[in-house]
């Protein structure tokens, strides 16, 4: 079935690695006035990942497909999470990434409708951070969660 969970994360980290994510991240620093541009996302990943990590990166995660009891259309609402995880030699640049990356997902994502699926909006449901953590090989590591939901109508 075209729309399933495989194809909203394809288009999806096909939005993050695109020219709009770009410009949105550029005009969400701007708006800061003080010069701040975090990296562009190294990598946006499809999947969860525990091994060849490269920062910042963003993570693509299925968290569920719920199906409404309807006779006629079938509507799917499926929940994905965008985790965003970046590293820094210190407290306030890792912090400053990861939020701006973060804010510029929410933006950007906010009423999207993905095109190739004739989805619904996109709502942005919750945002969630981690807390700052050190890491072995890099001094702070820290990472956030976009919570969405993309609704599909299928017959």
């Amino acid at each position: 079935m075209r729309g399933d969970m495989d194809d909203i994360k394809r288009d999806l980290a096909a939005l993050l690695r695109g020219p709009t994510f770009r410009e949105t991240l550029a005009s969400v620093a701007g708006e800061k006035q003080d010069g701040f541009l975090p990296l562009l996302p190294a990598a946006v990943f499809e999947e969860e990942r525990l091994s060849h990590l490269v920062f910042p990166m963003a993570e693509l995660i299925g968290y569920r497909a719920t199906y409404a009891e309807q006779d006629i259309v079938k509507h799917i609402e499926h929940e994905i999470g965008v985790r965003w995880t970046a590293v820094a030699r210190d407290e306030h640049t890792v912090t400053r990434y990861i939020e701006l990356l973060t804010r510029t997902t929410v933006d950007m994502l906010w009423g999207t409708v993905l095109e190739r699926l004739d989805t619904g909006p996109i709502l942005v449901r919750e945002v969630d951070y981690s807390p700052l953590v050190p890491a072995a090989q890099h001094p702070y590591v820290k990472s956030s969660i976009v919570l969405i939901t993309v609704p599909i109508w299928r017959s």
